[in-house]
């Protein structure tokens, strides 16, 4: 028997097929037990990063939303970008609320030399740039149509938490995050469920409205040698069966 852990979001589906001790079927090939080095625990920490990310970003973004770069004229210190990022926020908070509204946000921070922002925000009551003007008066502010689509949330995600990609003040340990967030963003469904099979297939069969993202398939081993397969789907329908 094994278990399954699955993660959703509106248009994306995570699914971790694993076993422990007790689920594991002693015919099955296990590896031996390994101690992961640096390198293999930070890609898999920015895998998992990434695999959360893209679920918020999806649950909570829409076509039309805004992927926005503020920047700044003069440098400021790694202290004094964390308060004006604060302070940006804050006032977006409040600009939308007076309209009957509520900012979601998700925002990394860039650059060892030339400190930047990168803010995904939903366009809400429908905010205009003018509006992002008035609160950022730092330094140019560059703005995106964010597309909707389950790929533009992978593609996002991976670009925040790319494996190679260090917080600019990481060392100062003022940014501490790989990114950060409104309070108000919905959650991902999550769900755990024992499969009566002791295999998985070969080959992924997808329910009815979904599609196996290929280039998601991660087949490996745990510390303890037990066997897991990682993927994700992408919805193309409404409709959705159980799969195996």
């Amino acid at each position: 028997m094994r278990k399954r852990k699955t993660i959703e979001s509106r248009r994306i589906r995570h699914v971790l097929d694993y076993c422990s001790k007790r689920q594991f079927n002693k015919h099955q090939k296990r590896a031996k037990k390994s101690n992961p080095t640096r390198e293999e625990v930070a890609r898999c920490n920015a895998r998992l990063a990434a695999t959360k990310l893209m679920m918020y970003i999806d649950m909570n973004f829409n076509e039309g939303d805004y992927w926005v770069t503020l920047t700044y004229h003069k440098q400021p210190t790694p202290e004094e970008a964390k308060k004006d990022i604060q302070r940006f926020n804050r006032r977006m908070t409040e600009l939308y609320r007076r309209n009957d509204s509520s900012y979601k946000y998700i925002y990394m921070v860039e650059g060892k030399n030339r400190i930047h922002f990168h803010v995904l925000m939903n366009r809400g009551f429908g905010i205009k740039v003018e509006h992002l003007r008035r609160y950022w008066k730092h330094g140019r502010i560059d703005i995106q149509v964010y597309q909707g689509q389950p790929e533009d949330a992978i593609r996002l995600a991976s670009y925040y938490v790319k494996e190679e990609r260090t917080a600019f003040d990481r060392k100062e340990e003022v940014f501490t995050r790989r990114w950060y967030s409104s309070q108000n963003l919905e959650k991902p469904k999550e769900k755990t469920e024992k499969l009566r099979s002791d295999f998985w297939r070969e080959d992924i069969r997808p329910p009815k409205g979904w599609y196996v993202d290929v280039d998601s398939i991660f087949i490996g081993f745990n510390v303890e040698g037990y066997p897991y397969r990682s993927y994700r789907l992408l919805r193309i329908g409404e409709e959705s069966d159980d799969y195996t």
